[in-house]
Protein backbone atom coordinates (compact mmCIF):
# COMPACT_ATOMS: atom_id res chain seq x y z
CA UNK A 1 0.00 0.00 0.00
CA UNK A 2 2.85 2.37 0.84
CA UNK A 3 4.51 1.74 -2.51
CA UNK A 4 1.21 2.38 -4.29
CA UNK A 5 0.91 5.77 -2.58
CA UNK A 6 4.44 6.68 -3.63
CA UNK A 7 3.68 5.70 -7.18
CA UNK A 8 0.47 7.75 -7.08
CA UNK A 9 2.30 10.82 -5.79
CA UNK A 10 4.98 10.53 -8.48
CA UNK A 11 2.55 9.91 -11.33
CA UNK A 12 -0.24 12.37 -10.45
CA UNK A 13 0.34 14.79 -7.54
CA UNK A 14 3.86 15.87 -8.47
CA UNK A 15 3.04 16.66 -12.15
CA UNK A 16 -0.03 18.63 -11.07
CA UNK A 17 2.00 20.69 -8.58
CA UNK A 18 4.70 21.37 -11.19
CA UNK A 19 2.05 22.34 -13.72
CA UNK A 20 0.42 24.76 -11.26
CA UNK A 21 3.77 26.42 -10.50
CA UNK A 22 4.55 26.74 -14.21
CA UNK A 23 1.14 28.28 -14.91
CA UNK A 24 1.53 30.87 -12.13
CA UNK A 25 5.01 31.78 -13.34
CA UNK A 26 3.93 32.01 -16.99
CA UNK A 27 0.91 34.15 -16.19
CA UNK A 28 2.98 36.57 -14.10
CA UNK A 29 5.71 36.75 -16.74
CA UNK A 30 3.36 37.23 -19.67
CA UNK A 31 1.24 39.80 -17.85
CA UNK A 32 4.32 41.86 -16.99
CA UNK A 33 5.70 41.92 -20.55
CA UNK A 34 2.70 41.59 -22.82
CA UNK A 35 1.74 45.27 -22.71
CA UNK A 36 5.18 46.40 -23.90
CA UNK A 37 5.29 43.66 -26.50
CA UNK A 38 1.89 44.77 -27.78
CA UNK A 39 3.07 48.38 -28.09
CA UNK A 40 6.25 47.31 -29.87
CA UNK A 41 4.40 44.98 -32.21
CA UNK A 42 1.77 47.58 -33.08
CA UNK A 43 4.36 50.26 -33.81
CA UNK A 44 6.33 47.79 -35.93
CA UNK A 45 3.14 47.16 -37.90
CA UNK A 46 2.74 50.91 -38.43
CA UNK A 47 6.32 51.14 -39.70
CA UNK A 48 5.60 48.27 -42.10
CA UNK A 49 2.44 50.03 -43.30
CA UNK A 50 4.40 53.24 -43.91
CA UNK A 51 7.00 51.24 -45.79
CA UNK A 52 4.23 49.93 -48.04
CA UNK A 53 3.05 53.50 -48.67
CA UNK A 54 6.60 54.55 -49.58
CA UNK A 55 6.98 51.49 -51.81
CA UNK A 56 3.85 52.60 -53.65
CA UNK A 57 5.51 55.90 -54.59
CA UNK A 58 8.73 54.09 -55.55
CA UNK A 59 6.83 51.58 -57.68
CA UNK A 60 5.05 54.39 -59.54
CA UNK A 61 8.38 56.06 -60.33
CA UNK A 62 9.95 52.77 -61.41
CA UNK A 63 7.06 52.04 -63.75
CA UNK A 64 7.40 55.53 -65.17
CA UNK A 65 11.14 55.00 -65.73
CA UNK A 66 10.54 51.61 -67.36
CA UNK A 67 8.17 53.16 -69.91
CA UNK A 68 10.63 55.98 -70.48
CA UNK A 69 13.51 53.56 -71.14
CA UNK A 70 11.49 51.84 -73.85
CA UNK A 71 10.67 55.16 -75.52
CA UNK A 72 14.27 56.35 -75.23
CA UNK A 73 15.27 53.31 -77.26
CA UNK A 74 12.83 54.50 -79.92
CA UNK A 75 14.38 57.98 -79.84
CA UNK A 76 17.90 56.62 -80.21
CA UNK A 77 17.01 54.10 -82.92
CA UNK A 78 15.15 56.65 -85.04
CA UNK A 79 17.33 59.74 -84.38
CA UNK A 80 14.18 61.83 -84.07
CA UNK A 81 14.13 65.46 -85.05
CA UNK A 82 12.82 67.89 -82.47
CA UNK A 83 9.53 68.45 -84.23
CA UNK A 84 8.63 64.72 -83.91
CA UNK A 85 9.45 64.34 -80.21
CA UNK A 86 5.91 64.92 -78.94
CA UNK A 87 4.74 61.84 -80.84
CA UNK A 88 7.17 59.76 -78.78
CA UNK A 89 6.54 61.50 -75.45
CA UNK A 90 2.78 61.31 -75.63
CA UNK A 91 2.60 57.49 -75.08
CA UNK A 92 4.97 57.89 -72.14
CA UNK A 93 2.51 60.17 -70.33
CA UNK A 94 -0.43 58.01 -71.35
CA UNK A 95 1.10 54.75 -70.09
CA UNK A 96 2.66 55.90 -66.82
CA UNK A 97 1.96 58.06 -63.76
CA UNK A 98 3.86 61.00 -65.28
CA UNK A 99 1.66 64.00 -65.98
CA UNK A 100 4.23 65.67 -68.28
CA UNK A 101 7.38 64.69 -70.19
CA UNK A 102 10.05 66.87 -71.83
CA UNK A 103 12.68 65.92 -74.40
CA UNK A 104 15.84 68.06 -74.07
CA UNK A 105 18.16 68.48 -77.09
CA UNK A 106 21.87 69.32 -77.09
CA UNK A 107 21.07 72.98 -77.79
CA UNK A 108 18.88 73.04 -74.61
CA UNK A 109 15.79 73.17 -76.78
CA UNK A 110 12.88 71.51 -74.95
CA UNK A 111 9.85 69.82 -76.52
CA UNK A 112 6.84 68.78 -74.38
CA UNK A 113 4.53 65.82 -74.87
CA UNK A 114 1.91 68.32 -75.99
CA UNK A 115 4.15 69.63 -78.79
CA UNK A 116 5.20 72.89 -77.18
CA UNK A 117 8.85 73.94 -77.44
CA UNK A 118 11.02 76.43 -75.57
CA UNK A 119 14.53 76.79 -74.21
CA UNK A 120 15.27 74.79 -71.10
CA UNK A 121 17.15 77.72 -69.67
CA UNK A 122 13.80 79.46 -69.32
CA UNK A 123 13.14 77.09 -66.41
CA UNK A 124 14.70 78.28 -63.15
CA UNK A 125 15.51 74.75 -62.02
CA UNK A 126 16.75 73.54 -65.42
CA UNK A 127 20.50 73.61 -64.68
CA UNK A 128 20.11 71.81 -61.34
CA UNK A 129 18.12 69.00 -62.96
CA UNK A 130 20.36 68.70 -66.03
CA UNK A 131 23.38 68.46 -63.75
CA UNK A 132 22.07 65.24 -62.18
CA UNK A 133 24.46 62.59 -63.46
CA UNK A 134 23.80 60.37 -65.23
CA UNK A 135 20.21 60.36 -64.00
CA UNK A 136 18.44 61.40 -60.85
CA UNK A 137 15.37 62.83 -59.13
CA UNK A 138 14.74 66.36 -57.93
CA UNK A 139 11.71 68.05 -56.38
CA UNK A 140 10.35 71.30 -57.79
CA UNK A 141 7.67 73.36 -56.10
CA UNK A 142 6.51 74.72 -59.47
CA UNK A 143 7.22 72.94 -62.77
CA UNK A 144 6.87 76.36 -64.47
CA UNK A 145 4.97 74.75 -67.34
CA UNK A 146 1.72 73.69 -65.72
CA UNK A 147 2.35 75.23 -62.34
CA UNK A 148 2.29 71.95 -60.35
CA UNK A 149 4.70 70.58 -57.73
CA UNK A 150 6.49 67.47 -58.97
CA UNK A 151 9.32 65.02 -58.66
CA UNK A 152 11.38 65.55 -61.82
CA UNK A 153 13.11 62.40 -63.01
CA UNK A 154 16.02 62.81 -65.43
CA UNK A 155 16.53 59.91 -67.88
CA UNK A 156 19.64 60.24 -70.16
CA UNK A 157 19.24 59.65 -73.91
CA UNK A 158 22.94 59.58 -74.81
CA UNK A 159 22.82 60.14 -78.53
CA UNK A 160 24.29 62.89 -80.73
CA UNK A 161 21.12 64.95 -80.84
CA UNK A 162 19.35 64.68 -77.49
CA UNK A 163 20.51 65.08 -73.91
CA UNK A 164 17.75 63.58 -71.77
CA UNK A 165 14.08 63.05 -71.06
CA UNK A 166 12.51 64.76 -68.03
CA UNK A 167 9.58 62.98 -66.40
CA UNK A 168 7.24 64.83 -64.05
CA UNK A 169 5.64 62.81 -61.27
CA UNK A 170 2.89 64.73 -59.42
CA UNK A 171 3.57 65.38 -55.76
CA UNK A 172 0.67 67.47 -54.52
CA UNK A 173 -1.55 66.82 -51.45
CA UNK A 174 -4.35 65.27 -53.48
CA UNK A 175 -2.07 62.73 -55.16
CA UNK A 176 -0.35 61.91 -51.89
CA UNK A 177 -3.70 61.35 -50.14
CA UNK A 178 -4.73 58.88 -52.85
CA UNK A 179 -1.48 56.99 -52.73
CA UNK A 180 -0.81 57.18 -49.01
CA UNK A 181 -4.10 56.12 -47.45
CA UNK A 182 -3.10 56.79 -43.85
CA UNK A 183 -6.23 58.86 -43.20
CA UNK A 184 -8.41 56.08 -44.56
CA UNK A 185 -6.52 53.34 -42.73
CA UNK A 186 -6.32 55.22 -39.40
CA UNK A 187 -8.45 58.31 -38.76
CA UNK A 188 -9.02 61.87 -39.96
CA UNK A 189 -6.48 63.34 -37.54
CA UNK A 190 -3.65 61.26 -38.99
CA UNK A 191 -1.56 62.64 -41.85
CA UNK A 192 1.74 62.27 -43.67
CA UNK A 193 4.58 64.55 -44.72
CA UNK A 194 7.25 64.02 -47.39
CA UNK A 195 10.61 65.66 -46.64
CA UNK A 196 14.16 65.49 -47.87
CA UNK A 197 16.74 63.86 -45.62
CA UNK A 198 17.50 67.18 -43.92
CA UNK A 199 13.84 67.71 -43.01
CA UNK A 200 12.80 70.22 -45.67
CA UNK A 201 9.05 69.74 -46.24
CA UNK A 202 8.05 68.97 -49.81
CA UNK A 203 4.35 68.23 -49.36
CA UNK A 204 1.82 67.32 -46.67
CA UNK A 205 -1.27 65.18 -47.23
CA UNK A 206 -3.39 67.98 -45.76
CA UNK A 207 -2.89 71.39 -44.22
CA UNK A 208 -1.61 71.12 -40.67
CA UNK A 209 -1.01 73.98 -38.22
CA UNK A 210 2.70 74.67 -37.84
CA UNK A 211 3.75 73.02 -41.11
CA UNK A 212 4.68 75.17 -44.09
CA UNK A 213 6.03 74.22 -47.48
CA UNK A 214 9.80 74.66 -47.63
CA UNK A 215 9.98 74.89 -43.83
CA UNK A 216 12.00 72.36 -41.84
CA UNK A 217 10.03 69.49 -40.33
CA UNK A 218 12.32 69.17 -37.33
CA UNK A 219 12.18 72.89 -36.56
CA UNK A 220 8.37 72.83 -36.84
CA UNK A 221 8.02 70.06 -34.19
CA UNK A 222 10.91 71.15 -31.95
CA UNK A 223 8.61 72.91 -29.52
CA UNK A 224 7.20 70.55 -26.91
CA UNK A 225 9.40 67.56 -27.83
CA UNK A 226 12.57 66.14 -26.34
CA UNK A 227 15.54 67.47 -28.31
CA UNK A 228 17.72 64.41 -27.67
CA UNK A 229 14.96 62.14 -29.03
CA UNK A 230 14.62 64.27 -32.14
CA UNK A 231 18.38 64.31 -32.61
CA UNK A 232 18.54 60.51 -32.39
CA UNK A 233 15.69 60.14 -34.89
CA UNK A 234 17.23 62.67 -37.30
CA UNK A 235 20.46 60.65 -37.29
CA UNK A 236 18.52 57.57 -38.33
CA UNK A 237 16.57 59.48 -40.98
CA UNK A 238 19.77 60.84 -42.52
CA UNK A 239 21.00 57.23 -42.70
CA UNK A 240 17.78 56.27 -44.54
CA UNK A 241 16.60 53.94 -41.77
CA UNK A 242 13.00 53.21 -40.74
CA UNK A 243 11.46 53.52 -37.30
CA UNK A 244 9.01 55.39 -35.09
CA UNK A 245 8.90 57.90 -32.24
CA UNK A 246 6.39 59.85 -30.16
CA UNK A 247 5.95 63.56 -30.80
CA UNK A 248 3.61 66.40 -29.90
CA UNK A 249 2.45 68.17 -33.06
CA UNK A 250 0.32 71.19 -32.36
CA UNK A 251 -1.52 70.12 -29.24
CA UNK A 252 -1.98 66.47 -30.22
CA UNK A 253 0.18 63.48 -29.33
CA UNK A 254 1.22 61.41 -32.34
CA UNK A 255 3.13 58.24 -33.11
CA UNK A 256 5.30 59.20 -36.07
CA UNK A 257 6.84 56.62 -38.38
CA UNK A 258 9.64 57.45 -40.81
CA UNK A 259 10.71 55.43 -43.81
CA UNK A 260 12.81 56.27 -46.90
CA UNK A 261 11.18 56.45 -50.33
CA UNK A 262 13.69 54.29 -52.18
CA UNK A 263 15.62 55.66 -55.17
CA UNK A 264 14.44 59.23 -54.45
CA UNK A 265 16.42 60.44 -51.43
CA UNK A 266 13.19 61.60 -49.75
CA UNK A 267 11.50 60.52 -46.51
CA UNK A 268 7.87 59.67 -45.77
CA UNK A 269 6.85 60.81 -42.26
CA UNK A 270 3.50 59.28 -41.25
CA UNK A 271 1.76 60.60 -38.12
CA UNK A 272 -0.90 58.54 -36.26
CA UNK A 273 -3.06 60.00 -33.51
CA UNK A 274 -1.70 58.45 -30.30
CA UNK A 275 -5.11 58.37 -28.63
CA UNK A 276 -6.45 56.10 -31.36
CA UNK A 277 -3.23 54.08 -31.40
CA UNK A 278 -3.58 53.50 -27.65
CA UNK A 279 -7.14 52.27 -28.17
CA UNK A 280 -5.98 49.82 -30.81
CA UNK A 281 -3.08 48.68 -28.64
CA UNK A 282 -5.46 48.09 -25.71
CA UNK A 283 -7.67 45.98 -27.96
CA UNK A 284 -4.65 43.95 -29.00
CA UNK A 285 -3.55 43.71 -25.36
CA UNK A 286 -6.92 42.34 -24.29
CA UNK A 287 -6.83 39.96 -27.22
CA UNK A 288 -3.37 38.78 -26.16
CA UNK A 289 -4.56 38.26 -22.59
CA UNK A 290 -7.43 36.15 -23.90
CA UNK A 291 -4.97 34.12 -25.97
CA UNK A 292 -2.85 33.66 -22.85
CA UNK A 293 -5.87 32.47 -20.93
CA UNK A 294 -6.70 30.10 -23.74
CA UNK A 295 -3.11 28.87 -23.70
CA UNK A 296 -3.26 28.16 -19.99
CA UNK A 297 -6.63 26.51 -20.43
CA UNK A 298 -5.15 24.32 -23.14
CA UNK A 299 -2.28 23.40 -20.85
CA UNK A 300 -4.76 22.51 -18.13
CA UNK A 301 -6.69 20.41 -20.60
CA UNK A 302 -3.43 18.80 -21.62
CA UNK A 303 -2.79 17.69 -18.03
CA UNK A 304 -6.36 16.41 -17.79
CA UNK A 305 -5.92 14.52 -21.03
CA UNK A 306 -2.63 13.03 -19.84
CA UNK A 307 -4.37 11.94 -16.65
CA UNK A 308 -7.22 10.46 -18.61
CA UNK A 309 -4.78 8.68 -20.91
CA UNK A 310 -3.05 7.13 -17.92
CA UNK A 311 -6.35 5.94 -16.52
CA UNK A 312 -7.63 4.39 -19.73
CA UNK A 313 -4.30 3.14 -21.07
CA UNK A 314 -4.80 -0.34 -19.69
CA UNK A 315 -8.36 -0.33 -20.98
CA UNK A 316 -7.24 0.66 -24.48
CA UNK A 317 -4.50 -1.95 -24.48
CA UNK A 318 -6.98 -4.58 -23.39
CA UNK A 319 -9.47 -3.42 -26.01
CA UNK A 320 -6.87 -3.54 -28.76
CA UNK A 321 -5.91 -7.05 -27.75
CA UNK A 322 -9.58 -8.00 -27.77
CA UNK A 323 -10.04 -6.51 -31.24
CA UNK A 324 -7.04 -8.43 -32.57
CA UNK A 325 -8.38 -11.59 -30.99
CA UNK A 326 -11.85 -10.94 -32.43
CA UNK A 327 -10.35 -10.38 -35.87
CA UNK A 328 -8.46 -13.66 -35.63
CA UNK A 329 -11.66 -15.38 -34.47
CA UNK A 330 -13.90 -13.92 -37.20
CA UNK A 331 -14.99 -15.62 -40.40
CA UNK A 332 -14.21 -13.03 -43.11
CA UNK A 333 -17.14 -13.96 -45.37
CA UNK A 334 -20.01 -13.96 -42.87
CA UNK A 335 -18.66 -11.81 -40.07
CA UNK A 336 -19.53 -14.58 -37.58
CA UNK A 337 -17.07 -16.49 -35.42
CA UNK A 338 -14.97 -19.04 -37.25
CA UNK A 339 -14.95 -22.73 -36.40
CA UNK A 340 -12.07 -22.64 -33.92
CA UNK A 341 -13.47 -19.67 -32.03
CA UNK A 342 -16.98 -21.13 -31.96
CA UNK A 343 -15.85 -24.47 -30.59
CA UNK A 344 -13.51 -22.80 -28.08
CA UNK A 345 -16.20 -20.52 -26.66
CA UNK A 346 -18.75 -23.34 -26.42
CA UNK A 347 -16.22 -25.55 -24.61
CA UNK A 348 -15.35 -22.69 -22.22
CA UNK A 349 -19.02 -22.09 -21.43
CA UNK A 350 -19.71 -25.79 -20.87
CA UNK A 351 -16.68 -26.05 -18.57
CA UNK A 352 -17.68 -22.96 -16.55
CA UNK A 353 -21.45 -23.74 -16.41
CA UNK A 354 -21.83 -27.52 -16.26
CA UNK A 355 -25.22 -27.40 -14.55
CA UNK A 356 -27.02 -24.83 -16.71
CA UNK A 357 -29.46 -25.56 -19.52
CA UNK A 358 -28.22 -24.89 -23.04
CA UNK A 359 -28.82 -25.98 -26.59
CA UNK A 360 -26.74 -26.49 -29.72
CA UNK A 361 -28.13 -26.04 -33.24
CA UNK A 362 -26.18 -27.34 -36.22
CA UNK A 363 -27.48 -25.71 -39.41
CA UNK A 364 -26.71 -27.21 -42.82
CA UNK A 365 -27.83 -25.27 -45.92
CA UNK A 366 -29.92 -27.51 -48.20
CA UNK A 367 -28.56 -28.17 -51.69
CA UNK A 368 -25.76 -25.66 -51.32
CA UNK A 369 -23.65 -27.35 -53.99
CA UNK A 370 -26.56 -27.03 -56.37
CA UNK A 371 -26.84 -23.31 -55.50
CA UNK A 372 -23.19 -22.82 -56.40
CA UNK A 373 -23.50 -24.85 -59.59
CA UNK A 374 -26.68 -23.22 -60.87
CA UNK A 375 -26.54 -19.69 -59.43
CA UNK A 376 -22.78 -19.25 -59.30
CA UNK A 377 -20.25 -19.14 -56.46
CA UNK A 378 -20.77 -15.39 -56.04
CA UNK A 379 -24.44 -15.99 -55.26
CA UNK A 380 -23.47 -18.85 -52.96
CA UNK A 381 -21.18 -16.48 -51.06
CA UNK A 382 -24.02 -13.95 -50.91
CA UNK A 383 -26.26 -16.63 -49.34
CA UNK A 384 -23.69 -17.29 -46.64
CA UNK A 385 -23.06 -13.57 -46.14
CA UNK A 386 -26.76 -12.73 -45.75
CA UNK A 387 -27.27 -15.67 -43.42
CA UNK A 388 -24.39 -14.50 -41.25
CA UNK A 389 -25.77 -10.93 -41.25
CA UNK A 390 -29.35 -11.87 -40.28
CA UNK A 391 -29.42 -15.09 -38.29
CA UNK A 392 -28.27 -13.41 -35.09
CA UNK A 393 -31.38 -11.19 -35.00
CA UNK A 394 -33.34 -14.06 -33.47
CA UNK A 395 -30.97 -14.64 -30.55
CA UNK A 396 -29.26 -12.82 -27.69
CA UNK A 397 -25.93 -11.07 -28.04
CA UNK A 398 -24.49 -13.41 -25.44
CA UNK A 399 -25.34 -16.54 -27.47
CA UNK A 400 -22.57 -18.11 -29.58
CA UNK A 401 -23.08 -18.12 -33.36
CA UNK A 402 -20.42 -19.22 -35.83
CA UNK A 403 -19.65 -20.76 -39.19
CA UNK A 404 -18.18 -24.20 -38.67
CA UNK A 405 -17.80 -25.29 -42.31
CA UNK A 406 -18.47 -24.38 -45.94
CA UNK A 407 -22.29 -24.39 -45.58
CA UNK A 408 -22.57 -25.38 -41.90
CA UNK A 409 -23.30 -23.08 -38.96
CA UNK A 410 -23.45 -23.65 -35.21
CA UNK A 411 -25.65 -21.78 -32.73
CA UNK A 412 -25.24 -22.37 -29.00
CA UNK A 413 -27.87 -20.85 -26.73
CA UNK A 414 -26.79 -20.21 -23.14
CA UNK A 415 -28.76 -20.44 -19.91
CA UNK A 416 -32.23 -21.27 -21.22
CA UNK A 417 -33.60 -21.60 -17.66
CA UNK A 418 -36.50 -23.98 -18.52
CA UNK A 419 -36.87 -27.01 -20.78
CA UNK A 420 -39.82 -25.47 -22.63
CA UNK A 421 -37.53 -22.67 -23.80
CA UNK A 422 -35.74 -25.18 -26.01
CA UNK A 423 -38.89 -25.63 -28.10
CA UNK A 424 -39.59 -21.87 -28.29
CA UNK A 425 -36.05 -21.12 -29.47
CA UNK A 426 -36.33 -23.87 -32.07
CA UNK A 427 -39.52 -22.27 -33.41
CA UNK A 428 -37.64 -18.97 -33.87
CA UNK A 429 -35.10 -20.69 -36.08
CA UNK A 430 -37.78 -22.49 -38.05
CA UNK A 431 -39.65 -19.23 -38.61
CA UNK A 432 -36.43 -17.51 -39.71
CA UNK A 433 -35.75 -20.00 -42.50
CA UNK A 434 -39.36 -19.94 -43.68
CA UNK A 435 -38.87 -16.26 -44.49
CA UNK A 436 -35.17 -16.17 -45.39
CA UNK A 437 -34.61 -15.03 -48.97
CA UNK A 438 -31.58 -13.80 -50.89
CA UNK A 439 -31.36 -11.72 -54.07
CA UNK A 440 -31.92 -8.14 -55.16
CA UNK A 441 -34.37 -8.68 -58.03
CA UNK A 442 -35.35 -12.36 -57.96
CA UNK A 443 -35.72 -13.58 -54.39
CA UNK A 444 -34.29 -17.04 -53.76
CA UNK A 445 -35.71 -18.90 -50.75
CA UNK A 446 -32.96 -20.65 -48.86
CA UNK A 447 -33.78 -23.67 -46.70
CA UNK A 448 -31.75 -25.61 -44.17
CA UNK A 449 -31.64 -28.95 -42.40
CA UNK A 450 -31.22 -28.21 -38.69
CA UNK A 451 -30.27 -30.47 -35.83
CA UNK A 452 -30.78 -29.57 -32.17
CA UNK A 453 -29.18 -31.13 -29.09
CA UNK A 454 -29.83 -30.06 -25.49
CA UNK A 455 -27.02 -29.55 -22.97
CA UNK A 456 -26.36 -31.42 -20.75
CA UNK A 457 -29.21 -33.88 -21.48
CA UNK A 458 -27.93 -34.96 -24.92
CA UNK A 459 -24.25 -34.39 -24.20
CA UNK A 460 -22.27 -33.14 -21.20
CA UNK A 461 -19.25 -32.06 -23.26
CA UNK A 462 -18.81 -30.39 -26.60
CA UNK A 463 -17.86 -33.49 -28.57
CA UNK A 464 -20.86 -35.55 -27.45
CA UNK A 465 -23.19 -32.57 -27.78
CA UNK A 466 -22.00 -31.86 -31.34
CA UNK A 467 -22.39 -35.53 -32.32
CA UNK A 468 -25.97 -35.46 -31.03
CA UNK A 469 -26.79 -32.27 -32.97
CA UNK A 470 -25.12 -33.64 -36.10
CA UNK A 471 -27.18 -36.83 -35.80
CA UNK A 472 -30.29 -34.64 -35.57
CA UNK A 473 -29.22 -32.90 -38.80
CA UNK A 474 -29.08 -36.32 -40.45
CA UNK A 475 -32.65 -36.91 -39.27
CA UNK A 476 -33.79 -33.65 -40.86
CA UNK A 477 -32.16 -34.53 -44.16
CA UNK A 478 -33.66 -38.02 -44.23
CA UNK A 479 -37.07 -36.64 -43.32
CA UNK A 480 -37.05 -34.45 -46.45
CA UNK A 481 -34.83 -31.49 -45.51
CA UNK A 482 -36.09 -27.95 -44.81
CA UNK A 483 -36.88 -28.77 -41.21
CA UNK A 484 -35.54 -28.93 -37.65
CA UNK A 485 -35.12 -32.14 -35.68
CA UNK A 486 -34.20 -32.60 -32.04
CA UNK A 487 -31.81 -35.38 -31.16
CA UNK A 488 -34.33 -36.67 -28.58
CA UNK A 489 -37.41 -35.73 -30.69
CA UNK A 490 -38.81 -33.66 -27.82
CA UNK A 491 -40.81 -31.59 -30.26
CA UNK A 492 -42.79 -34.62 -31.51
CA UNK A 493 -45.35 -37.01 -30.01
CA UNK A 494 -44.56 -40.74 -29.88
CA UNK A 495 -46.93 -41.30 -32.78
CA UNK A 496 -45.15 -38.60 -34.85
CA UNK A 497 -41.80 -40.16 -34.03
CA UNK A 498 -43.02 -43.63 -35.06
CA UNK A 499 -44.44 -42.25 -38.29
CA UNK A 500 -41.24 -40.35 -39.05
CA UNK A 501 -39.12 -43.44 -38.31
CA UNK A 502 -41.30 -45.59 -40.55
CA UNK A 503 -40.98 -43.01 -43.30
CA UNK A 504 -37.25 -42.96 -42.69
CA UNK A 505 -37.08 -46.78 -43.04
CA UNK A 506 -39.00 -46.62 -46.30
CA UNK A 507 -36.70 -43.99 -47.70
CA UNK A 508 -33.64 -46.00 -46.64
CA UNK A 509 -34.94 -49.17 -48.34
CA UNK A 510 -35.68 -47.28 -51.54
CA UNK A 511 -32.15 -45.86 -51.53
CA UNK A 512 -30.73 -49.37 -51.12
Amino acid sequence: MKDEWKRFLLQWVLPVVIFAVIMVFMFASFTANIKQETVTSYEEDMVVASGEYAEGITSSIRRMEAVAEALIDVIVDNNLADFGASDVLRPLVKNSDAYMALLVAENDKVVTDEGRSFLGTDLSYFDSVISLSPKGISFVRDDEVKGDPALVVKMPVNDSVHKCVLLYYPLNPEVVRKLVTVEKDADDSSFCVITDKDGKILVTSKEMPGFNNDSNYWDDIASGNNSSTLKRVRTRVVSYLSGSFEAVIGKTDYIVTYTPIKDTGYILMTSYNKLNVDKDENRQYRSSIKRLQWCLAVMAMFIIVITFIQIVQNYITSKNNTELKDKADTDQLTGLKNKLATEREIKEYIEDHPDTLGMLFVVDIDNFKKINDTMGHAFGDEVLRELGRNIGINFRVSDIIGRSGGDEFMIFLKNLKEEQNTLREAQKLIYFFRHFQVGDYVKYSVTASIGAAVFPTNGADFESLYKAADAAVYKSKKRGKNQLSFYDDRDRTPEEVAEADAHLIDITRKEE
